[in-house]
């Protein structure tokens, strides 16, 4: 029962697996659209920037820097969340297929326990009738 119940779980994980790498596809894929997108924005600020005046007052011109400073640091904080964001990405993606093989290789262990616990559990008139009886496979 327990190989079962491990079946199950390996399967289970192998399927969030599968949505987890199909989301993280999806992100690859629209990298370069937000990329672009992203570019956009900062051509729109850069040109979208006050002029500085010459008769403006240092009190001004102080506000101005500190606005201009934040806005920076605010858009440094979201590029770096993206960069985080892509390496988690990127990492996750490169355990997959080692993922994948140890859940396939528990899965078979999972199996072939389980068909021992069944063979175990069949009485051997059945088991004797079953081998008599069994179909060739199909491959």
């Amino acid at each position: 029962m327990q190989a079962l119940e491990a079946a199950i779980n390996f399967l289970s994980e192998r399927d969030d697996s599968l949505e987890r790498a199909k989301q993280y596809q999806q992100m690859i894929d629209d990298f370069p659209r937000l990329a672009r997108e992203l570019r956009q924005q900062i051509a729109t600020l850069t040109d979208s920037s006050k002029p500085v005046r010459s008769n403006m007052s240092n009190a001004e011109l102080d506000q101005e820097i500190l606005q201009v400073s934040s806005q920076l640091l605010e858009e440094s904080r979201q590029a770096q969340q993206e960069q985080d964001r892509a390496r988690e990405i990127s990492d996750s993606l490169s355990q997959l297929p080692q993922q994948q093989t140890d859940a396939r290789r528990a899965m078979t262990e999972s199996e072939r326990r389980a068909q021992g616990v069944a063979a175990a559990a069949t009485p051997r008139w059945h088991r004797r009738r079953f081998m008599r009886v069994r179909p060739e496979r199909c491959q």
